[in-house]
């Protein structure tokens, strides 16, 4: 519970933060700039994900590690991003003529500085991870936002356009890096052991390639728009899919860095590991099912009243993709759970299953609108990804479907009627009210009747969520108190 709260911390400073920042210089730079990064930092991803990945978490997931564990996997990660940077320098003006992009190719070189940096930061920050040391994190979000964002700010109000995010983004790394190396106190000796590299590795293959597979299935709808629609129509969509990511990991993202080494120390008490899940995904439910469903209400008005009129053509993907968001949230923690079970390759399974689906159906509507590429996105979550991740939690704890979904049931049904009353209360708000007005009163009417339905229709799952969390708190305080911390 330590570690969550702080997680909590960290995430909650870092996505207001990144928001804001991301806002004010979106409003500045236009869909077009925000479409040229999104385009290079999907290639980047792919490419970060094979160096700072897999043979790491293990380091997280391993019950015991040794020195040589911790340089090898250093030394290995670190080689690897050079080689891929020299690789993204030489390719980037490839890659730019696919979109007939000429501004492409030197935002791709430059933000391929992007790899050696994410590298370098990748062992430590998996050893603060190991501990359980999250504190460190919050100041990280803080700093790092703080420098690249401000930077950023700075360089969009003198009109440098795409540069401006160039420099945010890098500036970031770079100062997440130096807090990483300095939290953990750990620095690296000059040596490699090719057994404990390969000890590393034989997890990491799956992890690895599970990893790349999920980020090469998140980039196919930006590269899909931009070869079919134009890299302004990029823009839109990495901003209606930006606006559900940061709401992803505020709500999901702090409980997902904790999930992993928790839920490894359960591994062999399934009973444990059970009822750790169900409390999650009741946790989860009654903060992201009332969140998705609230934005994808007022996306109309928040987006006009944020970003601006320019923005709007970013709405119908925007509401499309919340729903999506709704499976998402309760499933978080499945490929987590086969990870934390030392199963990565379910997980690979489970993400190639997802790719596929979405090389076919996801370019297929990129021909005609984002929109169209946002139901697709739904269409696969509810048909394919859903039922999988069900019956791979299934698999691995033996819970059942009902008996996992009757207790969320209610808390959907008081978030349903809660965007319900949104809607229909704003068609009797007076129209000569500001976009400012209605936003605020659709959200006080929404959090109010949400409140009421809950207390009327889920007031049991409400006291035993509570009762569970008091009593998960006091045994983290006990232990902690007999830990000597």
């Amino acid at each position: 519970m330590t570690g969550t709260l702080w997680s909590s911390a960290e995430t909650l400073v870092r996505q207001a933060l990144s928001l804001t920042i991301f806002v004010m210089i979106a409003r500045q730079v236009g869909a077009e700039a925000i479409g040229t990064v999104v385009l290079a930092m999907s290639l980047i991803a792919v490419f970060e994900a094979a160096v700072s990945d897999g043979a790491v978490e293990r380091l997280v997931q391993r019950h015991e590690i040794e020195p040589l564990h911790l340089d090898s996997a250093f030394w290995a990660v670190t080689l690897l991003s050079l080689l891929l940077f020299a690789a993204l320098v030489v390719g980037a003006s490839a890659f730019a003529s696919l979109f007939d992009a000429a501004q492409l190719a030197p935002v791709l070189q430059a933000l391929a500085l992007y790899l050696p940096l994410s590298a370098l930061a990748a062992v430590p920050t998996a050893r603060l991870k190991r501990d359980l040391r999250f504190r460190p994190f919050a100041l990280r979000a803080l700093l790092s936002l703080g420098a690249g964002g401000g930077l950023g700010l700075w360089l969009a109000f003198q009109g440098e356009g795409v540069w401006a995010l160039v420099a945010m983004h890098l500036t970031t790394a770079i100062t997440s890096l130096l807090c990483m190396w300095i939290a953990s106190g750990w620095h690296p000796r000059l040596r490699m052991s090719w057994r404990h590299l390969h000890d590393l590795a034989a997890y990491g293959a799956f992890s690895t390639g599970s990893r790349l597979v999920i980020i090469a299935d998140q980039r196919i709808a930006p590269i899909a728009i931009g070869l079919f629609l134009g890299v302004a129509e990029v823009g839109f969509f990495a901003m209606a899919r930006r606006v559900l990511e940061l709401l992803t990991q505020l709500l999901l993202s702090p409980i997902n860095q904790v999930a992993l080494p928790a839920l490894s120390r359960f591994q062999s008490d399934a009973s444990r590991i059970n009822a750790l899940l169900r409390f999650l995904e009741r946790a989860i439910a009654l903060t992201s099912f009332p969140a998705f469903l609230g934005l994808a209400a007022i996306a109309p008005l928040a987006v006009e009243l944020v970003l601006g009129s320019d923005w709007m053509p970013m709405v119908p993907a925007l509401q499309i993709l919340c729903l999506v968001g709704l499976p998402m949230a309760i499933e978080f923690n499945t490929p987590v759970l086969a990870r934390a079970l030392g199963r990565p390759d379910l997980s690979l399974y489970l993400a190639l299953a997802s790719f596929v689906a979405g090389l076919l159906l996801i370019p297929l509507a990129a021909t005609e609108s984002i929109t169209l590429v946002a139901a697709a996105i739904l269409a696969r979550q509810l048909l394919l990804v859903w039922p999988l991740r069900i019956f791979l939690v299934r698999y691995l704890t033996g819970q059942g479907f009902v008996a996992r979904y009757l207790s969320l049931a209610a808390i959907f049904g008081c978030a349903a009627a809660m965007a319900g009353a949104i809607v229909i209360g704003l068609a009797w708000i007076p129209v000569q009210a500001s976009g400012l007005q209605l936003t605020a009163a659709a959200v006080a009417t929404g959090i109010l009747v949400f409140i009421v339905f809950l207390l009327l229709f889920a007031r049991h799952t409400l006291i035993s969520l509570a009762y569970e969390a008091r009593q998960r708190l006091g045994a983290a305080q006990t232990a902690s108190i007999g830990s000597g911390e």
